[in-house]
Formats: structure tokens, sequence, C-alpha cells
């Protein structure tokens, strides 16, 4: 019910080809995107969410299960069980755990100091569910 459904409706709508399937979820081409957001609009589950692209890296929590943690990890080794450590330990609040599910605050991500803090929160995952896309 959260998950990618694996069709590939964003990657049929990419006017700049910058989506393609792999072991059944889209892969993004960040050289090719745009963020013009077709496959956004395209995606059954409206699950896919346009990241600003910064020079620094982009983090985010990939899931968007709502379901409590003892669901998650029955049919998701890799989801985020909504624990908190992300959220307790970062010290300018990049994350926040709402509805069972944490959240990167995308404003408070750009300079080299707070990529390297976010890199260190993500380490501390415990599903490593916090991905980057450097």
């Amino acid at each position: 019910q959260y998950g990618c459904m694996g069709f590939g409706d964003c990657t049929a709508v990419c006017p700049f080809d910058a989506l393609h399937m792999k072991d059944g979820l889209p892969a993004v081409d960040t050289a090719k995107c745009t963020g013009c957001g077709k496959c956004k609009d395209a995606c059954p589950r409206k699950i896919i969410e346009i990241a600003e692209k910064r020079s620094a890296g982009i983090f985010y929590v990939a899931c968007s299960s709502l379901d409590n943690a003892l669901r998650v990890r029955e049919i998701c080794g890799v989801g985020c069980i909504a624990c908190g450590i992300c959220e307790r330990i970062s010290p300018e609040k990049f994350f926040k755990v709402e509805n069972n599910l944490s959240r990167r605050d995308p404003s408070k991500q750009g300079t080299d100091a707070q990529v390297d803090e976010i890199r260190k929160i993500s380490g501390k995952c415990p599903t490593k569910v916090i991905k980057s896309l450097e």
C-alpha cells in the first residue's frame, strides 16, 4: 500500500529519459532529471517526491509506510521503524518523526557542515533507510 508497484508509469512519462526501472524500482539519473514533476504526477501511489537540486548531498528517507514498527518489520526489512534516533541525535532537527515515519526537513540541508552532520545521522539509522543521492 505504501511502496512502488513497479509498473514504470513514472518512467514512461519522463520526457528527459531520466528514470529507468532497476530491480523493479525507478532509478533517477540526476544528470538528466530537471525536476519537472511529471513522474510525481504519474505515480499511482503518490510516493515520488521532487528534491531541490543542490551542490551538496541530497538526503531522503527511503520509505513511505505509515505502519507501526512491528508491521514494517513484518513486510519490509529496510523500512522506517519510527525509532526516532535520527530526530533525537540531530542538533539542528534535520529529521522529524510523525505518523510512524521519519522525514527530513529540506530547508536544513545545503552547507557542507550540514551534509556532514546528516551523513553521520544516517549512519546511526538501524534500518539504513536514510539514503543519499550523492
